[in-house]
């Protein structure tokens, strides 16, 4: 092989990869434009730091919860929740590839962009669940 073939090889196996969704965030939730209900200022400014503002997609509600996933503000292989209860901010939490974040004992919302685990899973989106143990 030529050593001017390794860089456009190299380029096309990226290429397939993330048209494959072996990229660490290919998510469906990101797939779709983001709307403003996908953006709450409560989210925005308790979270600016932390995740990606112009990633942020509202999931939807359980357990008493509105949900929004985010992709980290420094990394896009981070994964952030955040979550709004009566109208006002309560947590957001972050990990790479993934995140779980405990509402009561035995019972967490979570997301990976692996989609793995073995606990019972209650699915919000195709990417979030309500995990249960």
């Amino acid at each position: 092989m030529t050593h001017a073939l390794r860089p456009a090889l190299a380029l096309l196996a990226v290429i397939a990869l993330t048209a494959t969704g072996c990229s660490p965030t290919a998510m469906p939730e990101f797939d779709r434009v983001q709307v403003p209900a996908d953006r709450p200022e409560v989210v925005v400014e308790s979270s600016e730091d932390v995740v990606d503002a112009a990633s942020l997609r509202y999931i939807g509600a359980a357990e008493g919860y509105d949900i929004y996933l985010a992709r980290g503000a420094e990394d896009d292989g981070v994964l952030c929740l955040s979550l709004v209860r009566d109208g006002g901010w309560d947590s957001t939490s972050c990990g790479l590839h993934g995140v779980s974040v405990g509402i009561r004992p035995g019972v967490a919302i979570a997301t990976s962009s692996d989609r793995l685990g073995g606990e019972m899973r209650e699915m919000i989106t195709d990417s979030v669940w309500i995990a249960r143990k």
